[in-house]
């Protein structure tokens, strides 16, 4: 047998936390234990397993070390880089802004990324 006082109590607590799911319902708060089945908890279903957090970390350190690289070229090297990476520019938009040959643009732009890529593999060491 419980007291008077106790079963009041309880049940006071009890109508209470009724109450409140009710207002939550009314305003459309909906809990994440009501999905819950005999498989298992509804929580496990939430997490996005399409985001590689080591992926995302990883590309950020390459970019950053490929920045450091872009900030050892000469500017005009970076800025050919930018037009053609950044900008997208064709070649030979890029050439008629410089006002030289597309081929030689061709040469100026793979002897960049031959020394983009050196720098990237020292760096990598």
């Amino acid at each position: 047998m419980v007291s008077k006082k106790v079963y009041e109590t309880y049940y006071r607590s009890k109508n209470r936390e009724r109450y409140l799911e009710k207002r939550d319902q009314n305003r459309g708060l909906i809990y994440y234990n009501s999905f819950d089945s005999e498989r298992g908890n509804f929580e496990e279903y939430l997490e996005d397993k399409a985001i590689n957090i080591e992926q995302i970390v990883e590309a950020k350190l390459l970019m950053e070390e490929l920045y450091k690289a872009l900030d050892s070229l000469t500017e005009e090297e970076r800025n050919l880089v930018i037009d053609l990476f950044f900008e997208e520019q064709t070649l030979r938009e890029a050439s008629k802004k410089r006002g030289i040959s597309h081929v030689a643009l061709m040469k100026r732009r793979d002897n960049i990324l031959e020394k983009l890529n050196k720098l990237l593999k020292n760096i990598n060491k």
